[in-house]
């Protein structure tokens, strides 16, 4: 018997000492390959939410929807389109899986799809890119949350738990990142808002253009490039353990610019620095 099998044999038999049910507790995969096709006039907005899957969504081909997902629950996935929305909740029979084989969930819309796009996931990663939505709303729960080349006419709000987000190449009205455990990495994002708050991570940014910043990172550092100049910029900067490049008050600038850490340092420059 293998080390893996030994410790699964263990996990099981200290389960049933336990009394726990053998039943919320996953060996074999037993997953079902389900794909759906919409013509791109029948889907407006869209809504996925999964509990243990990683999630991917590009464009199309054909200029179409198409959904791709594996399911561990078939009689209890609820999947829809109604008035315009395409809404999947994919739930799972058990509460542990024991499989280390990634079952990705796949979603392609037009390249010119402007609706509102909405995923979760729980213990998954979500990568959006080379779309133009008007609205993004992305939550991970455990895994990391990957952006690039988005032109989003509205807002995007990126939250995790236990995960990083990354956005390369992204532009909004708003963009909100928040966060308890990660980091965020953003370059070449631009923004009438940025709001980046975490509690254990740090906040690196590269070449970000924004009208509005505000920065917060509990226990984690904050660096960086900023569009412009710093006189461009009304700031206000606060540091409790670590450097600050950054002056605590200046006023003068039509751009705004909000930024502490409690454990770490402020590291931020500015693009044009004369």
């Amino acid at each position: 018997m293998s080390i893996c099998e030994l410790w699964v044999a263990r996990c099981a038999a200290a389960a049933i000492d336990s009394g726990f049910d053998l039943d919320l507790l996953s060996f074999g995969e037993e997953r079902t390959f389900f794909s759906r096709d919409y013509d791109a006039s029948m889907v407006r907005s869209v809504s996925l939410t999964f509990d243990v899957d990683s999630i991917t969504v590009a464009p199309s081909e054909d200029g179409n929807v198409h959904l791709s997902w594996y399911s561990r629950n078939p009689q209890k996935d609820d999947l829809s389109v109604a008035d315009g929305i395409l809404s999947l909740k994919a739930t799972r029979k058990s509460l542990i899986s024991l499989n280390v084989r990634n079952y990705d969930a796949v979603l392609s819309l037009p390249a010119n799809f402007d609706g509102e796009l909405r995923v979760s996931t729980s213990t998954g990663s979500i990568s959006v890119s080379d779309l133009k939505p008007n609205r993004l709303a992305l939550e991970a729960t455990t895994g990391s949350i990957r952006l690039s080349n988005l032109n989003v006419a509205e807002s995007i709000t990126a939250e995790t738990s236990t995960g990083s987000v990354y956005m390369t190449n992204v532009s909004a009205a708003e963009i909100a990142r928040r966060g308890n455990t990660g980091s965020a990495k953003l370059t070449d994002v631009s923004a009438n808002a940025l709001n980046a708050r975490v509690t254990t991570g740090s906040i690196a940014l590269d070449a970000v253009d924004a009208q509005s910043l505000t920065l917060r990172a509990t226990t984690g550092s904050i660096s960086g490039t900023l569009a412009g100049r710093m006189a461009d910029y009304t700031i206000r900067s606060s540091v409790s353990t670590g450097s600050n490049s950054l002056p605590e008050a200046l006023d003068g600038g039509a751009r705004t610019l909000n930024a502490d850490t409690t454990t770490g340092s402020i590291r931020l420059s500015f693009a044009d620095a004369k």
